[in-house]
C-alpha cells in the first residue's frame, strides 16, 4: 500500500496589479512524523496547487513560453541510498515531468491536487535505518530568459523498520486472550468451600 508522506503546497497568489500574477510558494509538513515503513514499501510525496489570484493562470510542466499569466514548473528531488525517485503519478510522462497533472488553466480559487513523486525501494531488503530526502517544486516565468519566481521545498527523513506494526485484528486477538487468561487465573485463585 502506498503511504502518503507529506503534503507539498504550492499557493499561486497575485501581487501588485491584476494583470501580473506572481507566485508565492509555501510548504506544510503534513502528517509528520511518518513511518516507520517496511523495507519494500514505497514513500509517496503529494501536493496541491491553488490559484488565489483574481484571474485565470496557465501552468506547464517543464520549459514553455507564454504571457504574464503563464508559469513554467520545474523540480528537484534527492534520492537516498537504497531508493529511486520517480516524478509524477506513473501516468503519461510525455505530458510533462508530473505526468500532466498540473498542465493547463487554473481558474481563480481552483485547487488541483497532484502526486509530486514516489520513492521506491531498490530491493525488498532495504536496510533498517533513517533515510533523508529533499524535494523542491520550482516556479519560473515563461520568458526566454526563464527567471525563477519562487519555489516550494519539502524535506526530512523517514524510518525503515523490519518490524511491522500489528494490525488491529492481531491486537484484538491478543487482548481477548489476555482477558481469558486473567479470568481463568482469577477463578483458580478463589477459595473453595469446605464440605463437612
Amino acid at each position: 500500500m502506498r503511504r502518503l508522506v507529506g503534503w507539498l503546497f504550492l499557493v499561486l497568489a497575485s501581487i501588485s496589479s491584476p494583470a501580473h500574477a506572481s507566485l508565492l510558494a509555501d510548504i506544510s509538513l503534513g502528517s509528520l512524523p511518518f513511518g516507520p515503513f517496511l523495507p519494500d514499501e514505497p514513500v509517496v510525496i503529494a501536493g496541491s496547487a491553488t490559484n488565489i489570484s483574481n484571474q485565470s493562470i496557465t501552468l506547464c510542466e517543464g520549459i514553455c513560453l507564454g504571457d504574464a499569466t503563464t508559469y513554467s514548473l520545474g523540480a528537484l528531488a534527492s534520492s537516498p541510498g537504497s531508493y529511486v525517485f520517480f516524478f509524477g503519478n506513473g501516468g503519461d510522462a510525455s505530458a510533462g515531468f508530473l505526468d500532466g497533472q498540473l498542465n493547463g488553466v487554473l481558474l481563480p480559487g481552483q485547487t488541483r491536487t497532484f502526486t509530486f513523486g514516489e520513492y521506491v525501494p531498490i530491493s525488498v531488503s532495504t536496510p533498517p535505518g533513517f533515510y533523508g530526502f529533499f524535494d523542491q517544486l520550482q516556479i519560473f516565468a515563461t520568458t526566454p530568459d526563464r527567471p525563477m519566481l519562487g519555489s516550494s521545498s519539502f524535506g526530512g527523513q523517514w524510518q525503515v523498520s523490519v518490524e511491522a506494526t500489528p494490525e488491529p485484528p492481531t491486537i484484538w486477538t491478543f487482548l481477548t486472550c489476555l482477558v481469558v487468561v486473567a479470568c481463568w487465573r482469577g477463578r483458580r485463585s478463589l477459595p473453595t468451600a469446605v464440605q463437612a
